[in-house]
């Protein structure tokens, strides 16, 4: 077993890391729907950690470790990473169908943040230097941008960046139709949730507007103009104020 602890690690130093060095590191590696992950113990702040790569490439935002569950031994850790990434990571396949509007947030997420990783890029978002900046710029004006993963890919991975809209199209696809009445309630309670619906001044604003496009509504108090911009079914409709009671319901228990 390699011994990492002899350096104090960064998080920089972790995610620059290669495939075959985290794979000289490994205590353990496992594969997970088609992700090669590996155990590392890293010491120190980071401790006992996992790293997850695809097609040779770090993917750094999919990585978790021991700093961030301290109550867990190894062994718990260990479960507890496979049983984490098994709901992060996602096959192609997967994006056929949606269980649950959390299920298809989960795959949505893994597809926008995740799976761009697995070819060199360079982000849009940048912090630092006009003189940084305008090299990148340069750089990139003879690149693809890809709108999904919001970066810019060589053209040699044109292929790769019209994978990510055609996963993506996938999995809007795979969502349940506007007359499934349960599934748009319990989407439509979990947004509330998410924007504090009960003390949020602009709480149906806000959360119409995850499910369309509600800049142009003038009146942000006016349901019915929110809906129409959303296109909102009348089953949608209709579930939306069934999530209003439900959260109402479910505030007034918890206090």
């Amino acid at each position: 077993m390699k011994n990492t602890a002899t350096k104090e690690y960064t998080i920089r130093d972790i995610e620059a890391l290669t495939e075959e060095q985290a794979a000289a590191m490994a205590i353990e590696t496992a594969s997970v729907k088609g992700h090669q992950v590996y155990f590392v113990d890293f010491g120190g702040y980071f401790g006992y950690s996992v790293l997850v790569f695809a097609d040779g490439h770090h993917i750094k935002y999919a990585n978790d470790y021991e700093l961030h569950h301290k109550d867990k031994s190894r062994d718990e850790l260990q479960e507890f990473y496979l049983s984490s990434l098994s709901r992060k990571l996602f096959t192609a396949d997967e994006m056929e169908t949606v269980s649950d509007y959390q299920d298809k947030q989960a795959k949505e997420y893994y597809i926008r943040n995740y799976y761009g990783l697995r070819r060199d890029h360079i982000s849009m978002f940048f912090c630092g230097p006009d003189k940084e900046r305008e090299k990148l710029r340069r750089k990139t004006e003879k690149m693809i941008f890809s709108p999904v993963f919001l970066a810019f890919y060589d053209k040699k991975d044109a292929d790769f960046v019209n994978s990510g809209e055609e996963l993506l199209a996938m999995l809007e696809k795979a969502e349940p139709e506007s007359d499934n009445a349960e599934y748009w309630k319990n989407a439509f309670l979990r947004e509330m949730f998410n924007h504090e619906y009960g003390i949020n001044w602009q709480a149906d604003f806000d959360v119409c507007s995850c499910f369309g496009n509600c800049s142009s509504v003038s009146d942000i108090d006016d349901i019915n103009a929110l809906f129409a911009a959303c296109n909102f079914s009348d089953v949608q409709r209709d579930a939306y104020m069934a999530a209003r009671r439900e959260y109402s319901k479910q505030s007034a228990e918890l206090y």
